[in-house]
């Protein structure tokens, strides 16, 4: 609600919004995925290694290898092969499937939204409308617009053709009536 005066914020927020459901599911898989690998990494590292030895520590570690502050090195030294095939699974689970399926997810709502809400102002635009009309407000002509004069207001209630028509008979009528002597 508190951006639907500005299209593009709005367009942002309701995105968030709809996908949100869509969003949770998406955290169902990741975290399963997640504590997946973290148990695994747990049972094949913790026994030689300090920072699997527990799962808080492998959840950690799995965490850190997900943002790229890990060291393969160390496990490399214990168990090469092992090492590079939990690696290169969690690598590929985590970022190339499971982390593209969210932008996708992001991606395939933002284009949903787009398409119901249309195309709105943006953020310069409606700027300028805002200075237009604030210049307008404090002009000669905005300032008599306050205080609108009988011509303006009879203009303005006779803008339709139908609306003239009635007004003038009545008008019509109301002459007759006292042009007759009582």
């Amino acid at each position: 609600k508190g951006f639907q005066g500005q299209p593009r914020i709005a367009l942002i927020s309701e995105t968030i919004r709809v996908g949100f459901s869509d969003v949770l599911h998406w955290l169902v898989i990741f975290s399963l995925l997640f504590l997946n690998f973290a148990v695994g990494g747990h049972l094949l590292f913790g026994v030689k290694m300090q920072q699997w030895s527990s799962l808080h520590l492998a959840v950690n570690s799995t965490l850190r290898a997900l943002i790229g502050d890990f060291s393969y090195e160390e496990l490399a030294e214990w168990s090469p092969a092992l090492a590079s095939v939990w690696f290169c699974l969690w690598i590929v689970s985590a970022y190339m499937l499971v982390l593209n399926l969210f932008l996708a997810i992001i991606v395939d709502t933002y284009g949903t939204v787009r398409r119901g809400l249309g195309r709105g102002l943006g953020l310069a635009g409606q700027a300028k409308q805002v200075f237009l009309e604030l210049e307008w407000i404090f002009s000669y002509q905005g300032s008599r617009r306050r205080h609108p004069t009988s011509q303006s207001l009879l203009a303005a209630l006779l803008r339709d053709q139908h609306q003239l028509r009635s007004l003038l008979s009545m008008r019509n009528s109301v002459f007759a009536i006292r042009s007759d002597p009582v």
